[in-house]
């Protein structure tokens, strides 16, 4: 048996004992091992923030300019081409748009436009009835918010419920992954292996 040294490692118990140098070189391996994967598993924490922030700011301005939501309501995951072709990206954010309480003053506005300037109009009258089906928490019609603020109309109320609509929505939000590949010279897809989904 090998015998002890000079150092002294504290055991299950808290108590400090003589340990082997077969024992401190393990000891030592484990710790520095467990120290590296804590740094690795920060690290990938904080790259999993940046690149969700990116896809949120992309698809929120996509939605806000062109009426574009990427993640309809039976399509919870996408995945993207790089310009070349050379990359791509698969994500997946399983989630709902549902009304807050703001869809109150929104409803009060759209209402009263509708009534006074769309009452003989049944595309109008039928696209707001599906937009605003749904009291607070309940989910929103995604194709009939995009129709919605595609109606231009000058009546200032008109423009504040469509400012109000924006802000009369929250998202539910699942859990989400995102996972990237690079192609090969001979066309296939390399996954860039980060388990971010672990996180």
């Amino acid at each position: 048996m090998e015998a002890a040294t000079n150092v002294k490692l504290r055991n299950a118990d808290g108590d400090l004992v003589p340990v082997t140098k077969d024992v401190v070189a393990r000891d030592k391996a484990i710790h520095g091992t467990i120290s590296l994967l804590e740094g690795v598993q920060e690290s990938n924490k904080q790259a999993n923030k940046k690149v969700w922030k990116t896809w949120d700011n992309f698809f929120t301005e996509a939605y806000e300019k062109h009426g574009m939501n990427f993640f309809e309501e039976d399509k919870q995951s996408i995945t993207l081409f790089s310009f070349d072709g050379k990359h791509k990206v698969s994500l997946s954010a399983p989630h709902n748009i549902v009304w807050n309480e703001k869809i109150g003053v929104a409803k009060k506005l759209i209402e009263e436009v509708v009534a006074e300037q769309y009452k003989d109009d049944p595309f109008i009258n039928a696209l707001v009835k599906q937009l605003l089906n749904s009291q607070q928490g309940g989910k929103v019609n995604t194709y009939a918010l995009s129709m919605f603020r595609k109606i231009e109309n000058p009546d200032p109320r008109w423009a504040q419920a469509q400012k109000t609509i924006g802000e009369a929505q929250d998202v539910s939000q699942g859990k989400k992954y995102i996972r990237a590949y690079n192609k090969d010279q001979k066309g296939a897809w390399k996954q860039i292996v980060v388990n971010f989904s672990a996180l």
